[in-house]
């Protein structure tokens, strides 16, 4: 059954609202930096593990990386359609890295890929040149636990 059309200067209105909720977004996370980089360095001064350490470090500053790139590209091009597809999906596989980084399947990050991962099939496009090559990679994580971890069993 086909959907009536949209009211005159819905979408604008739709897609500058989007705009601005996106940019609260991306102000947000350039916010929470700080305390991001206070967890890594506690994470970095504790962790008896030295990959875990160069890990986190390096997931730290490709993840300040990022957010600083995509809150400039905003301020200097504005709201795109793409840019949420782009966080929302580079937030599962960022979640999956840490759960990498935290013991794989019992990771207590991994209650959290089911609803972003939800939100991401449902309600985004897929994005075929991108999607099934971050799926592949992203499932290679999950079944790993961190290598230094002996078993517990016995």
């Amino acid at each position: 059954m086909p959907q009536p059309p949209a009211p005159r200067g819905f979408l604008e209105i739709q897609s500058a609202e989007t705009g601005r909720a996106y940019g609260r977004v991306m102000a947000s996370r350039v916010a929470a930096l700080p305390v991001a980089t206070a967890v890594a360095m506690t994470v970095f001064l504790l962790d008896p593990s030295i990959w875990r350490r160069i890990y986190f470090v390096l997931a730290l500053g490709a993840a300040t990386f990022f957010f600083l790139w995509e809150r400039r590209r905003f301020e200097r091009e504005g709201f795109r359609p793409g840019g949420i597809a782009l966080n929302i999906g580079s937030g599962v596989f960022g979640i999956l890295l840490g759960a990498f980084a935290t013991v794989g399947l019992e990771s207590p990050v991994i209650p959290i890929v089911l609803p972003i991962a939800m939100i991401n099939g449902i309600f985004l496009r897929r994005q075929p040149t991108v999607g099934p090559a971050k799926r592949l990679i992203s499932l290679g994580f999950l079944p790993c636990g961190s290598p230094d971890r002996t078993s517990q069993s016995g």
